[in-house]
This record gives structure tokens, sequence and C-alpha cells, in this order.
């Protein structure tokens, strides 16, 4: 988890200047770090064991119906287009798709969202923001379907030498 949360803050604080990047899902009303039972993390890291990129799953339920929302995924700027922030979503999915979510739902700065496209989400709506929330004001709200996996939709693998950790809040002590 203290992986997770140092790449955050170094993406999203540090290097994009939003200071929000930590919620109800992360730190309780002292700010110490919530242990939650629906809420999961993943951090991929290199050969030699350093972790560069995390995500964040929050399972909910939805009007009767299980649904994850991705977010906080974050890869250190030297890391990226290296298939990182892949592997954290097929690793995301994966522990959606074990919840027994129907979708998947996230938000997506601008920038990104091709590449959120490439891994079979769809634009739901664009909506505009204040900067804090973005670095240029603009998310996109996407949404998955998550089918049965089957011949026509493969279990999500990847079969690079890179470590990736499912860190689970109910599974791992958390401190700041």
């Amino acid at each position: 988890l203290e992986a997770s949360m140092g790449i955050r803050r170094r993406v999203f604080v540090e290097e994009q200047g939003i200071s929000n990047c930590f919620d109800q899902w992360d730190c309780d009303s002292r700010g110490q770090w919530n242990i939650i039972n629906n809420v999961y993390h993943a951090v991929a890291r290199t050969p030699t064991d350093v972790p560069v990129a995390t995500g964040r799953l929050v399972v909910q339920n939805i009007t009767g119906e299980l649904q994850g929302m991705i977010s906080n995924v974050a890869v250190l700027k030297e890391y990226r287009r290296q298939g990182y922030a892949k592997q954290v979503l097929r690793a995301l999915e994966r522990e959606a798709r074990a919840r027994e979510c129907k979708n998947l739902n996230l938000h997506s700065q601008k920038h990104a969202i091709g590449f959120y496209q490439a891994l079979g989400f769809r634009t739901i709506t664009m909506m505009y923001r204040e900067p804090r929330d973005s670095p240029n004001g603009v998310l996109a709200w996407m949404k998955k379907v998550l089918l049965p996996e089957g011949p026509s939709n493969p279990a999500t693998t990847d079969s690079r030498s890179n470590r990736l950790d499912d860190a689970r809040h109910t599974t791992q002590a958390a401190s700041r």
C-alpha cells in the first residue's frame, strides 16, 4: 500500500499539481489509512523490484449490481509507455471479475482516453472540471462491460517478466 501511495503522490501531487488525489477510500477523518474490504490496489514492479505503476479498484453495489470503479492509475514518468499501466488495468479487471462485477467504470484524463479505449472502455460522456481535478480540466467518464471469459474474450494475461502485486486492503497493514 505504501508503494501505491508513493507513486500516486509523485504523479498526481508533485508532477500534476492535483492536491486531492487521496480521498475517503484512502484515509479516515484522522488521516489514517483505511482498511476497507471492497478496495483493492495493484502495483506493477520492474524486474528489479522497483514499484513503478499503480491503480485502485473500489467495488460497489449499485442498484443491486456489483460495479467496479477504477481510479488513481499512475505510472512514474520514466517508466511510461512500457506496458506497466496495462498490467495494472489487467490485474484490476481480474479482481473485478473475481468479485463478480458486471462493469468497470473510470474517469480518464484527456491524454489517456485512447489508452483506455484500446483496453475495451468506451466513453460515456466528457466532463469539464476545475484544473485541480485534472491538469487540463477535462475528464472522460468511461465504462467497460465485463463479458464472461471465453474464446471471444480471453483472460487478460501478460507474459512480460515484470512483477505485479495485487495489494488488497484486507491483507496488508497500512501506515503513513
